[in-house]
C-alpha cells in the first residue's frame, strides 16, 4: 500500500511538478465546498496529529524535579508556552516545512533505518548470518542516503528562498 501511495504520488509530482504549490491545498483553484471540506480535514488532521507527536517531548519535560514539586499548573502553563512558540515560529520562518523536513530526515533517519540495523548487529555480533549482517547494513546505508538527499534538498529549497 505504501508503494502504491508513494509511486502514485511521485508520477503526480513529475507529472505537474511546475503546477503544484509547496502546500497541496493552494493548488486547487476555486474554493468551494469541496475546497472547503479539504482545508478542513487538513486542519482537523493538524490539530489532532500534532498533540501525539509532541507527547512524548512533554513527558520527558515533565519529569524534571520543577514539575513533580509544582504540580499540573506548572505543566499546564509549560505546555502552552511550548505550543505557542512552536506556533509562532511556523508563523514567522517562511518555508518552516523545509526545517522540519531536515528535522525529519535525521531523526527519522536514524529511529527507523540506522539505529535498529545498527543495534542489532551488535546485539547479535557472534551469531548474525552473512545475509542478515548484508541485508541490515543495505538498510543503514539505505537510511543514510535517503536522509542525506532530503537534507540536500531541503537546504537547497532554503536557499533558493
Amino acid at each position: 500500500m505504501i508503494i502504491l501511495f508513494s509511486t502514485f504520488g511521485v508520477f503526480g509530482y513529475i507529472c505537474f511538478r511546475d503546477q503544484t504549490s509547496p502546500i497541496f491545498t493552494l493548488s486547487l483553484h476555486s474554493i468551494d465546498s469541496f475546497f472547503s471540506v479539504i482545508i478542513l480535514g487538513a486542519c482537523i488532521n493538524a490539530f489532532i496529529s500534532y498533540p501525539v507527536q509532541i507527547l512524548c517531548a512533554f513527558d520527558i519535560m515533565e519529569q524534571a524535579e520543577c514539575f513533580k514539586s509544582s504540580g499540573r499548573a506548572m505543566s499546564i502553563i509549560a505546555r502552552s508556552v511550548v505550543v505557542c512558540s512552536i506556533t509562532a515560529l511556523a508563523l514567522i520562518i517562511p518555508n518552516f516545512t523545509d526545517f522540519i523536513n531536515i528535522a525529519g530526515a535525521v531523526g527519522a533517519g536514524l529511529v527507523a533505518f540506522i539505529f535498529p540495523p545498527l543495534l542489532y548487529n551488535i546485539t547479535f555480533a557472534e551469531t548474525i548470518s552473512a545475509t542478515k549482517l548484508i541485508v541490515n547494513y543495505g538498510l543503514m546505508i539505505f537510511g543514510m542516503v535517503g536522509a542525506t538527499v532530503s537534507i540536500i534538498t531541503s537546504v537547497k529549497s532554503i536557499t533558493q528562498d
